[in-house]
């Protein structure tokens, strides 16, 4: 028996067709998000729609049917005169929605829907003291029946204060394949054993190495893949694989064509 399967289609849509299907979809998009109104207009510009959640705090959402950066900033601008008229705002809508309780000591909230949203969009929103929530949206159609979907997207957290670096240790011991462990441990001694002058440092990512102030190579482990190097030569970096011992000597090799060159040049300028 063949089953019948709806074809489902996804669809363009205007921003007030937008508006229109987030009006009627606030309660699926957040539990207790209740309309306050539409079109709002503010000296800053014209607000898509204003709402409150189930806490009382004041809603600001900004809609887009294309990927838009200044979204994030007419939001912001929004926000702001939200909050500067906020006696005003509960006051004026008081009476039109008795059962609405704006909690006026709570700052304004800001929300967005469009589409998709950027990478620099994303990395703005994580510095902002403002609570942010981002939603793309689908319009979708089956059977001839449409409506949105909508899916939360995260923003990444701020890294502060930033990582600290790792130690030399940590970073030999981060790769999971224990034979690449072991040639990590190997070539870092070896480096070591080149020069007496030579420094080695950690950081966040890498080994890395320099004598004299100036750099000549850095080891990088990685978690599953293979660890590799880079080495300052006479035509400038070079990346090599660390897959076998075959790799420590010739790394080693190059290594120590860079010291040399490094440390005459050091040499002649203490001269």
């Amino acid at each position: 028996m063949e089953e019948n399967l709806e074809e489902v289609k996804i669809l363009e849509i205007n921003e007030g067709e937008l508006e229109s299907f987030v009006k009627l979809s606030l309660d699926n998009i957040e539990t207790g998000l209740t309309l306050i109104d539409t079109q709002v207009n503010t000296y800053r510009g014209t607000l898509d729609i204003l709402a409150v959640d189930s806490e009382g705090c004041l809603v600001v959402i900004e809609l887009k049917v294309k990927k838009n950066d200044d979204m994030l900033f007419q939001a912001v601008d929004y926000c702001d005169w939200v909050q500067e008229n906020i006696d005003s705002v509960s006051r004026m809508y008081r009476n039109i929605h008795p059962k609405v309780e704006v909690n006026y000591k709570k700052p304004p909230r800001i929300m967005l829907i469009a589409p998709s949203f950027s990478s620099s969009l994303k990395r703005r929103a994580k510095y902002l003291d403002i609570s942010i929530d981002l939603y793309i949206y689908r319009l979708i159609e089956i059977g001839g029946k449409r409506g949105l979907l909508f899916e939360q997207v995260k923003i990444p957290p701020q890294r502060f204060p930033p990582s600290s670096p790792k130690t030399i240790p940590d970073l030999m011991s981060y790769p999971q394949n224990v034979e690449y462990r072991t040639l990590v441990g190997k070539l870092e001694k070896a480096i070591r054993g080149v020069g007496g002058d030579i420094e080695p440092y950690p950081t966040t990512q890498y080994i890395g190495y320099k004598i004299k102030g100036s750099y000549i190579a850095s080891i990088h482990p990685r978690k599953t893949a293979c660890p590799y190097v880079d080495i300052l030569g006479e035509e400038g970096w070079e990346s090599l694989s660390l897959e076998s011992k075959n790799d420590i000597e010739k790394i080693l090799n190059l290594i120590n064509t860079a010291y040399r060159l490094k440390k005459g040049v050091a040499d002649a300028n203490e001269v």
